[in-house]
């Protein structure tokens, strides 16, 4: 991302969000902040799908990411998590409705500084109120263990990550420093991420060439692209016991959807610990 400005990405992901309320219906994932948090009426958001059309598949994607890393907190929840860290969070709007408060779930809110200071003022401009610990990170230059303690995160305690829309704009280095500190978190941590694959036929290849090429050009590269066998058993190197890892056809499946998400190099997998 340019230095001094709000992710692009971070912005498309919000309004893809909020859109998938008004033309989807929320169905597969239901957020009743997605417009207020992005400042624009409903009218406004469908003037300017006329102006600036999104494909059914996008919008499809980001609210089956967000429905599987809420889902995978649910669970963490049940089994006695009380901290949530949301990675990259975005105009991510958890901490606004969070379910879970009066179980005394905490809620961390990391992102790259600029990007969140964007956030804190879309909150105070749509007088929303975000019940997070807003930790500022640039994962390529700040240590995230160091931070999220200063934030109050107990790194003694289990703990349940989101971190959608991150890992591939990362350096290896980068990306794998921050799975080798929540693997070293007590067991029944876990962590729900998205990531880009290498491409495995000629129709992932070409999107790969248009996406990169698109990124590239709004100054947010994707930089990490993983071969998921190795990266997963990577994981289980790092002491993650569990991985699954999903390519969008199974990934559509698992959730139910009645929407068949177009076979992308993105692929979305989950991981928790062994550590005791």
């Amino acid at each position: 991302m340019r230095t001094g400005k709000a992710s692009y990405t971070a912005q498309q992901t919000a309004y893809l969000r909020a859109a998938h309320q008004i033309f989807d219906n929320g169905a597969i994932f239901c957020d009743p902040t997605a417009l207020a948090i992005i400042g624009k009426s409903e009218q406004e958001l469908r003037d300017l799908w006329v102006t600036y059309p999104q494909e059914l598949t996008t919008r499809m994607l980001m609210a089956c990411r967000a429905r599987f890393a809420e889902d995978n907190l649910k669970q963490a929840v049940n089994a006695g998590i009380r901290q949530y860290v949301v990675l990259g969070a975005g105009l991510d709007t958890f901490a606004i409705r969070n379910p879970y408060s009066k179980l005394g779930l905490k809620v961390f809110e990391v992102d790259h500084p600029d990007t969140q200071a964007w956030k804190r003022e879309r909150l105070l401009r749509s007088n929303l109120k975000a019940d997070a610990a807003f930790t500022p990170v640039d994962f390529e230059r700040q240590d995230l263990t160091e931070e999220l303690a200063r934030a109050g995160f107990d790194h003694k305690a289990p703990a349940c990550f989101s971190w959608l829309g991150v890992v591939m704009y990362l350096t290896g280095a980068a990306s794998d420093a921050t799975f080798r500190m929540i693997a070293a978190l007590p067991q029944g941590s876990s962590v729900t991420f998205d990531y880009a694959a290498f491409p495995q036929n000629p129709a992932q290849a070409e999107f790969d060439v248009i996406m990169r090429t698109h990124l590239e050009g709004l100054g947010e590269p994707v930089t990490a692209a993983r071969a998921p066998d190795v990266f997963a058993a990577g994981l289980r190197n790092l002491g993650f016991a569990g991985v699954k890892d999903y390519p969008l056809a199974e990934f559509a499946e698992l959730l139910g959807v009645d929407h068949e998400l177009c076979e992308t190099v993105w692929r979305i997998a989950c991981a928790s610990t062994a550590r005791s």
